[in-house]
């Protein structure tokens, strides 16, 4: 099993596009057109907190995007796909691993349902158009 990659095997252009839109999807979602004041009532979060601290979040989100778009075309690299399908694949197979992981910390900390699908859906979403971008964008 072939398991080696290396720093020319990644399209940059496409981590980056791929984290822009990754990072669209979140301002959307996390946005009042969608679940903002449910997630932040959820969370225990009020406006107040929050005015004038967004910088640093935003900030965070996006190295922190670009980190999970650069690993995420790792993966495909490792996995050597090569077409939208696999992206998809693998973008299922991602995400699954992914919402599990954060379901069973949300059954130790007796966070509600309501609030683990709008974690996960954002999750599943962000997963799936990351690794459709990035399979379906070869060097």
């Amino acid at each position: 099993m072939d398991i080696t990659w290396t720093w020319a095997d990644i399209n940059y252009w496409a981590v980056i596009v791929s984290m822009v839109a990754t990072l669209a999807i979140g301002f959307v979602w996390y946005s009042p057109i969608l679940f903002k004041n449910i997630w932040m009532k959820l969370v225990g979060l009020r406006k107040e907190n929050i005015q004038g601290k967004a910088a640093g979040a935003l900030i965070g989100a996006l190295i922190l995007s670009f980190v999970i778009n650069f690993i995420v075309a790792i993966l495909l690299q490792l996995t050597h796909s090569k077409d939208l399908s696999d992206g998809i694949w693998i973008g299922i197979f991602a995400a699954l691993i992914v919402i599990i992981s954060i379901g069973v910390n949300f059954l130790f900390e007796r966070r509600s349902q309501k609030l683990f699908w709008i974690t996960a859906g954002y999750n599943i979403i962000t997963i799936l158009v990351a690794t459709i971008i990035l399979a379906s964008w070869h060097n």
